[in-house]
Parts: structure tokens; C-alpha cells; sequence
């Protein structure tokens, strides 16, 4: 057996290093498989030198195997060759066949794994370069047949790697998005090297070189030369860092002999931020554009999106912008005329977003009004920055005869702070003069719409509700002079959204199902689609899947959007299905309409509603762990919309809370409801089942009647108390109350067809229960596949005496123990003897853990 210690490696590694530990943490969980994902100046090869280097000394005997980086489409047994090669080069022994195939290759490499008992890391540089079929189930084979080893792979493309979920072993990909500098990173980067910039200047220099660690340390230079006047003379120093960018992107980038190859292509095609094969043909008239975006994603400069089968490539932006300050500079005239021919193209395929972006790019302001009158509507709410923006850029000539974005203009013009516009600088809904003229009501009308959907997308969803309902009352009162039914059916349904979001769940519906008359009869199918969508959302969350299922349906009836906007227009609907395949149980069904979901664009205002969906999924299939790590992850992105009045913080908190549940952590749950929206439905039942799990079920019934005073018309929630209230009442004997409550369950899954509540009783109790009760057939197959429910039995808590409480919380402010029992007043061994007993309950063996974890339990 091999045993040894072999150093990691030749990587590429800039000058300039940072220390990032949340990544370096990423690489030290252990997955099986890490994959590494970016453009070129990412920073992967050094992140993982660094790594490697810092984690030798906690594993002296491990082996790295550093697979050197293949030519462009290598050859799968010349690779696998030079694998075997890399193996002999840290002190395996294998034998070296230079003709041997790919298969034999592999297979020398694999008895060369079984020989060694000591860890191994499998580094891999860019095996996305090898043109080889079988790769990703060749290192699936790896992995699992020996356990000492994981692999780290640094990829620029999706080649191999495009999607993990098909591999059924420990995995982490960290994307572009995780590779770039956060902005305290940028920070800190330039602090180490001796520039105080300020934040605000290093948060500017971060958007121009979009976090790229190679390019923030091109800016070093820049920042250099300017010293202390960077902030000074900001304007200048952030030019010369444009004119550094430029500089890199053309004696760097397009030195490469694969771009210079394709420059003439990639100058012609950076007009575009989104690209595809289509819109690639349609700039640069080259009729090979599908080769020759993938040679660029492999070069590095342009990123693929990871959905499988979707050809879509974005440029690196600072690339991007570079090439397009080039294009600015050679065309005098305006407007630009390939963003412009690019603009109405994308108009004619419905795209309003990316067509509005290149005509304002374009500076066509004719073709900037067209696509604003007629898409504003189903521009505002995901991308309403994009038009904020255009609106303020129309120059005043632009909207002269035109009176609703005039309106709009002037009410944006005194836009204060981010999105939060004051409600008394909307034109005064209640002036009774407004009845008098429908043109004035109109726009009055529209005008509100633009402000209510602005301030919710600004996360004051109370503000958004509030002005939303004023102006429907004002159509309600004036019919006769408000807006047109085409255009109210398109207000409608912002008005239902934005009720909905703010959890005004009975006014979102009724004004929902009129959006969808009024959609469905004036043949505004979109129209009709969206809200038909959202009112299968509402009847899927509340349990009442007949319901839900009825508006699926007419959903499909109406389907004819296509490409971006028919994905955003069926995210309501696809969560949805999601949670009706989860109420079901049928969790095959809700693992592919969950997998679709992972389109949902950052900027969807139903994330938290598909992430609760995927809590959900996660808790039933026994992932509990992954499950609360994916809602971190996405509350991160979208965490902007956690706020105060929304429906969705209340929704993830309960979520999180069942998810520490299933996991064991009572202490976090019961601090995680105790601290926010306590009196919201979900997390009241959150709080009612941590009750019971933690062995308190008087507490726990407490919790259900102060809930059934004031619970919504949501079946799922009152299900889900019957079945807290069942196994309550078992736990103090009371077996009749038990049976009681477990009927409600029964009426209410025979009424709606739900399963999922079975799923948190275990088999021991529905023993109990079942003596005259039947069970639905569609459980009975099922229930062997849950026989030990979601949630265990019992969730243990750890509770400290009110001394220990005292003793170390005193010890957070004090130098040691002698400090401590002055403090108090008691001996120094009366404290020793309290801490100890205190860090055995939180299995602890410092003061600092002992402080950190009692905080995080909530126990001080």
C-alpha cells in the first residue's frame, strides 16, 4: 500500500492573491465531485492552489493528483494517458503504456487508485477540453468506487458538467457568480495592498470589472497611480481604468489565437447581451456562428447557460463593453445601427426586454417609445430598472404627444432613494376632477400602476397594496370614464399580483379572475395565461388542488408566448404544479417540474414561493440539510424582497423552521420563529410543530387553538394543525381527541386529495389511529416509503440553568473565570464547575465556542 506526501502541483497563480474563505470553506465540505466553473481571470487554478496549500498541513499524507490542462479537444486516450501520467508524477505506481486506448488508460488509472489508502484529490484543469463521451460517467465510476477519493474540476464551459443532478454523490459547482469579488472582497483586495479607497469608489470599480479577479487587480495599477486622489479626481481614474480594460481585452483577449481566429465574429456579435445562434447569424452574417460560440466559450469569453439544451451564450461584460466602446467610437452617426437592427429583431420575436436594452444602446429613441407603449406593462414588473432607466434617458422630445409617459417621466423625475417613491407624488387619485375626463382618469390610472408596481418591487408591499386598492375603487366608482377593457385586463393583473405578494390573498383572487375574463375575451392570451398561472399558485398553496388543477388547465388553454417572456409568464403556473405533485406525493412529477424551475430568472418576484416549494421537496425525500442550504443560497439572491410585508419571509421562515425540525435542531427552529412574523399562519403552525417535537404537546395545542381563531381559508393549514393537534393528544394519552382530530385529516385529503400531511404522522401512530378509520388507497401504497415520518419522533433542545445562563453570559464581558466570580460573588471553582457543566450540555470545549453556539442557540 502506498503511503506519502506529494506537493500539488503546478498552478497558475497571479501576484496579487486574496484569502476568500467562504470559497476555500466551499472546497473544504468534502463533496465528492467540486466543479469550478468561469471565464478566464476567474481565479480557479489559484483559489485552488491556495486551498491546497492551506489544507496540507490538516492532511500530511494525503496525494494530489494534478492533471495538466489538454489541447483544445483532445483526444479522449491521449488524455486519459496523460491522467496515468499525472498519477506516476505524485508517486503512484502505474505502468506507462504510450498506445495503450482510452479505455485501458482509465482503467491502468483506476488500479492505481486501489493501491493507495491515504486521500486523494483528483485536480483537473480544464477537462471540459477533452472531446470524450464517456467522461462524466468515467469520473462518476471513480468516485464511487473509492471512497479516499475527490475530484476537483476547473471547467469554462458546460461540456461534462453541464448539469450534476443525474449523479447521485456528493457535488458542488461554484459558478461565475461565486468566483467574482463580492464588494467587501474588492475591499478588502485593495486595503491589503496599502489603497484606502473608500467603499464607494471600490463598489465602482467592482461594476466596471464586473468582480473579475484578474481584471481587479489590472485596476491595481490604476489605483496606484491616483493614490489618495482616486476619490478626488474619481471621473479621470475611472476612465483610465476603462482605457486599462480595453487595453487588456486587446493585446490579452484578443491576442488568444482562438478569438483572433474569430475576431471580426466577436466584435460583430458583442452588439448582443444575450446570444444565440439566431441572433449570432443575424449580426455577423456568419453562417458557422454555432462553432464559433462554443470556441469562444471555450477561450473564456463567453458563458454559457448552464440550462440543459439551451444554446445561450452571455459576453464577459467588461469584454462586452470594451468591444462596444470600440463600435461607439468608430460609428459617428446615431443611432448605432447594428443595436438598433438587433432591437427591432428581438421586438418582432416579443423579447421587450433585451429589445428595449439595444434600442436605448441604439440611442433610437422613435423605436424606444414603440416598444415602451406597447410593452410596458409586461416590462415593469421584471425588468423595472431597465425601464426606469429608458424612461429617464428619453430626451423631452421623445414624449411630447405623449401623455402617459410624459406623466410617467415627471413622477420618476423626483424619484428619491432606489425605488421608494413617496405615495403623495402620484397624481391625486381621489380628485374628483379626474372623473370628469376619462383621459384624464386613464392616465391617472396608469401612472398609479407604474408607482404601486415600483414600490413593490422596492419590497413595500403594505405601500404597493394600499395604492393598488385606491385605484381600483376609482375604476370600480367610474367605470364609465376609466381605461379601456384591453388595457384594464393588463392592470388588473399587476394589481392581483401585487395583492398577492403582499398576502391580501381574497381581494388577489377576485381581482385575478378578472384580469382573466377580461384577458380571455379581449384575446390577450398572455394576459390570461399569467393570471390563470397565479390563481393555480394561490389554490396550490392553500391545498385546494381540484381548484388549483381547474386554473392549471385554462392555463394551458391560453399558451402561445414564446422564448423569455413565455418562461416568465409560467413560473406561477410551474410552481403550481410543483406543489401539487408534492401534496400528492408524487414526487417523481414534482423533481422534474422543480428541475424546469431552476430557470426562474433572478429577478422573478415569485422566487419564494418555487424555493418554498423545493423546502418542501427536500423535506420529503429526507434532504433536510441540502434542503436549507438551497434556501440560504437563494435568499441571497433574492433577498431583497425578505422584507417586513411580504408573504414571502413569513413563507421561508416556516419553511427553514421544519427544515431544522427534520434535522434534529430544535434550539435553531424555536429561535428562528420566535424572531420573526410570529403571528403569520405558516409560522404559527412552524411554532406549533416545534412545540410537539420538542416535548412540549400542551404548548404545541396552545399554539393550534390561538392558530385556528384567526387561520386562513387554507386547507393545507388546517390539515397540517389536525395533524399536529393528532399526535399531540397521543402523546398525552388521549386517544379518542386523537382520533378526532385525525378525522379532520381524513374529511379534509377525501375533499382535496392531498397526501403530504400523512407524511409527518409515523407508522406507530397511524397504528393507533386506524382502528375505524380508512385510509385513503393512494397513502396505503405509499406509506411504506414515509413508515418513519418526516419529522423525528422527538427533536432534542438543549436548555442551560438560569446560573449557567448567568455565568456565561458574564463571561462574554469578562477576561477569565476570576473576573467572572467577582462579577457574581461566587468562588471561582462555583464558576468552573458552572461553565463545565455548560459546555458539556453545548458540547463545546472553549469559552469562544461555548459564547458562539449559546448565541446561535438563542440560550443567552
Amino acid at each position: 500500500m502506498h503511503r506519502g506526501n506529494w506537493g500539488s502541483g503546478p498552478f497558475r497563480s497571479g501576484g496579487l492573491v486574496l484569502d476568500r474563505p467562504r470559497l476555500q470553506a466551499t472546497l473544504d465540505s468534502g463533496s465528492a465531485l467540486t466543479v469550478l466553473r468561469g471565464p478566464r481571470g476567474s481565479g480557479k487554478s489559484t483559489l485552488v492552489s491556495q486551498w491546497l496549500g492551506a489544507s496540507s498541513a490538516s492532511e500530511p499524507h494525503r496525494v494530489v493528483v494534478s492533471v495538466p490542462e489538454p489541447e483544445m479537444r483532445c483526444d479522449s486516450g491521449v488524455y486519459w494517458r496523460s491522467v496515468a501520467s499525472a498519477a506516476r508524477a505524485a508517486g503512484i505506481a502505474a505502468a506507462e503504456d504510450a498506445t495503450a486506448s482510452s479505455e485501458d488508460a482509465f482503467r491502468t488509472f483506476c488500479s492505481s487508485l486501489a493501491d493507495v489508502d491515504v486521500p486523494v484529490v483528483l485536480v483537473l484543469d480544464h477537462p471540459d477540453r477533452v472531446a470524450d463521451p464517456l467522461f462524466r460517467d468515467r469520473i462518476s465510476e471513480v468516485l464511487f468506487r473509492f471512497g479516499h477519493v475527490r475530484a476537483v474540476a476547473m471547467v469554462r464551459t458546460v461540456v461534462h458538467f453541464g448539469t450534476l443532478d443525474q449523479l447521485d454523490l456528493g457535488r458542488y459547482v461554484v459558478s461565475y457568480a461565486d468566483l467574482r469579488f463580492t464588494a467587501g472582497e474588492t475591499a478588502a483586495f485593495f486595503e491589503q495592498n496599502d489603497l484606502d479607497l473608500g467603499r464607494e469608489v471600490t463598489d465602482r470599480i467592482r461594476e466596471l470589472v464586473d468582480g473579475l479577479p484578474v481584471l481587479a487587480g489590472t485596476a491595481m495599477s490604476i489605483a496606484r497611480a491616483f493614490g489618495g486622489e482616486f476619490a478626488a479626481d474619481r471621473g479621470r481614474a475611472l476612465a483610465s481604468l476603462q482605457r486599462v480594460i480595453d487595453s487588456y481585452v486587446e493585446n490579452t483577449i484578443m491576442a488568444d489565437p482562438v478569438v483572433a481566429e474569430s475576431a471580426d465574429f466577436l466584435i460583430a456579435s458583442s452588439t448582443a447581451v444575450d446570444l444565440t445562434p439566431r441572433t449570432a447569424i443575424m449580426l455577423s452574417s456568419d453562417g458557422d456562428s454555432l462553432r464559433r460560440l462554443i470556441d469562444l466559450e471555450y477561450a473564456g469569453i463567453l458563458m454559457r447557460s448552464p440550462i440543459p439544451g439551451v444554446l445561450e451564450w452571455k459576453m464577459f461584460p467588461p469584454v462586452r463593453e470594451a468591444l462596444m466602446r470600440r463600435t461607439r467610437v468608430a460609428t459617428t452617426t446615431r443611432p448605432l445601427p447594428a443595436s438598433a437592427r438587433l432591437a427591432r429583431f428581438l421586438l418582432a420575436e416579443g423579447n421587450y426586454s433585451a429589445a428595449l436594452l439595444h434600442a436605448a444602446e441604439a440611442e433610437d429613441w422613435d423605436l424606444v417609445v414603440v416598444i415602451l407603449k406597447r410593452g410596458w406593462l409586461q416590462l415593469l414588473p421584471d425588468h423595472g430598472m431597465l425601464l426606469v432607466e429608458t424612461i429617464l434617458a428619453l430626451p423631452q422630445y421623445a414624449v411630447q404627444g405623449e401623455p402617459t409617459m410624459s406623466a410617467a417621466r415627471q413622477m420618476l423625475l423626483g424619484y428619491r432613494a432606489g425605488w421608494a417613491l413617496a405615495l403623495e407624488s402620484v397624481v391625486d387619485l381621489d380628485d374628483p376632477v379626474l372623473t370628469s375626463s376619462s383621459r384624464d382618469l386613464a392616465g391617472a390610472i396608469s401612472v398609479g400602476t407604474v408607482q404601486s408596481i415600483s414600490i413593490r418591487i422596492a419590497g413595500e408591499y403594505d405601500r404597493a397594496a394600499a395604492l393598488t386598492k385606491r385605484m381600483a375603487e376609482l375604476v370600480k366608482r367610474a367605470p364609465e370614464h376609466g381605461v379601456g377593457d384591453p388595457e384594464r385586463s393588463a392592470l388588473q393583473l399587476q394589481w392581483g399580483i401585487t395583492l398577492q405578494l403582499s398576502g391580501h390573498y381574497e381581494q388577489a383572487v377576485t381581482t385575478l379572475r378578472s384580469a382573466y375574463m377580461a384577458g380571455a375575451t379581449a384575446g390577450f392570451d398572455w394576459i390570461a395565461e399569467k393570471a390563470a398561472g397565479l390563481l393555480a399558485l394561490h389554490f396550490a398553496m392553500a391545498g385546494e388542488l381540484v381548484h388549483a388543477e381547474k386554473w392549471i388547465a385554462r392555463e394551458e388553454r391560453h399558451e402561445g408566448a414564446t422564448g423569455r417572456l413565455a418562461d416568465l409568464i409560467r413560473v406561477p403556473g410551474q410552481i403550481a404544479r410543483a406543489l401539487i405533485a408534492l401534496e400528492r406525493l408524487d414526487m417523481v412529477c414534482a423533481k422534474s417540474t422543480l428541475a424546469e424551475l431552476d430557470r426562474t430568472f433572478d429577478n422573478d418576484e415569485f422566487w419564494a414561493f418555487a424555493q418554498y416549494a423545493q423546502a418542501q421537496y427536500k423535506l420529503l425525500t429526507g434532504d433536510a440539510e441540502r434542503g436549507r442550504l438551497h434556501l440560504h443560497r437563494a435568499e441571497s439572491i433574492f433577498g431583497r424582497w425578505m422584507t417586513g410585508s411580504s408573504a414571502a419571509a413569513p413563507l421561508l421562515v416556516a419553511a427553514e423552521a421544519e427544515l431544522l425540525c427534520a434535522m434534529g435542531r430544535g434550539n435553531e427552529a424555536r429561535v428562528l420563529v420566535t424572531r420573526s412574523h410570529e403571528d403569520h399562519s405558516f409560522v404559527r403552525l412552524a411554532c406549533a410543530r416545534i412545540e410537539l417535537l420538542t416535548g412540549n404537546p400542551a404548548a404545541a395545542l396552545a399554539e393550534c387553538r390561538l392558530l385556528g381563531r384567526k387561520l386562513p381559508s387554507f386547507t393545507r393549514l388546517q390539515m397540517d394543525v389536525a395533524v399536529v393537534e393528532t399526535l399531540a393528544h397521543l402523546d398525552q394519552g388521549r386517544v379518542d381527541r386523537a382520533r378526532r382530530a385525525f378525522g379532520r385529516v381524513l374529511s379534509l385529503a377525501e375533499q382535496t386529495g392531498s397526501l403530504r400531511s400523512f407524511a409527518a404522522l409515523p407508522a406507530s401512530a397511524l397504528e393507533a389511529l386506524a382502528l375505524d378509520a380508512e385510509l385513503p388507497g393512494a397513502w396505503v401504497r405509499l406509506a411504506p416509503d414515509y413508515a418513519q415520518g418526516i419529522f423525528p419522533e422527538s427533536v432534542p433542545v438543549i436548555e442551560l440553568s438560569d446560573r449557567e445562563r448567568v455565568v456565561l453570559g458574564a463571561l462574554g464581558d469578562a477576561t477569565g473565570v476570576a473576573e467572572v466570580a467577582a462579577t457574581l460573588f461566587v468562588s471561582p471553582n462555583t464558576v468552573k464547575s458552572q461553565l463545565r457543566s455548560a459546555y458539556r450540555k453545548l458540547g463545546v470545549n472553549s469559552r469562544q465556542d461555548a459564547l458562539a453556539k449559546a448565541r446561535r442557540l438563542g440560550l443567552l
